[in-house]
């Protein structure tokens, strides 16, 4: 468990501004942190954050692997190990530093999901799907993490996607996601009205459009599927 804070206005700032993308700001902040104390981890889970945030995955890596030596439970150094050895590519590191994040605070959703998308690209889908699945039920508004929940386990997906269309219906992220999983399954009538609902709501985009198109072929429907072809390269402005 990581040691409390004991100037969280400073820690918090740097990390607001670092959400906020303002990096060269959060950036000079670190001498402040530094400040707190040589034997505290604050400096350093902040300059991992920044890093990863700033998607500069191998000096995350550099960071991490020093400073887990000196706080091997610091939950903010396992989770950004976690998220950069995954950009990197290095599942099994990625899973390892998850798990540990988890094992330290449970109820950490971000912890959780990127357990879950360790596991996922280790190929183990029922184990991330739990993972995710628990992350869900913490934060069921989390379209991104439902996405990935019916990834995990195929044979929810359908139902897990209508739910999220159902908390966020102009999402269309999550409704082209849904297009796609039932085309994959070969539901080409449920496909084919889930892209038209989008285009009657006005929420659709180009591919959803493309994904109409495709569905109408799969009908074998082709002066429907000859229209919306029309109708996307005008609105694409592709026309002459």
């Amino acid at each position: 468990m990581t040691v409390s804070s004991p100037s969280p206005s400073i820690i918090d700032r740097t990390r607001e501004l670092i959400r906020r993308g303002q990096y060269q700001a959060a950036t000079l902040l670190l001498p402040a942190l530094a400040a707190l104390g040589p034997d505290l981890p604050w400096q350093a889970e902040i300059e991992a954050e920044l890093a990863c945030a700033q998607q500069q995955f191998e000096k995350v890596m550099i960071i991490t692997e020093a400073a887990l030596h000196r706080w091997p439970n610091s939950v903010p150094l396992l989770a950004a190990r976690s998220e950069a050895a995954l950009a990197c590519g290095d599942r099994i590191v990625a899973c390892v530093a998850a798990a540990d994040a988890v094992i330290n605070d449970p109820q950490l959703v971000h912890a959780k999901v990127l357990l879950g998308r360790a596991l996922l690209a280790l190929g183990k889908t029922e184990q991330a799907a739990i993972c995710f699945r628990e992350a869900l039920s913490q934060n069921p508004n989390d379209l991104t993490v439902r996405r990935m929940m019916a990834e995990a386990a195929p044979n929810e997906a359908v139902a897990l996607l209508r739910d999220g269309i159902k908390i966020h219906a102009n999402n269309i992220d999550i409704r082209n996601a849904l297009i796609r999983c039932l085309l994959d399954q070969n539901h080409v009538k449920a496909a084919s009205d889930a892209a038209d609902e989008a285009i009657e709501l006005g929420v659709a985009n180009a591919t959803t459009r493309l994904f109409a198109i495709e569905a109408a072929g799969c009908n074998l429907d082709w002066s429907k599927a000859a229209a919306l072809c029309d109708d996307t390269v005008a609105r694409m402005g592709l026309n002459g």
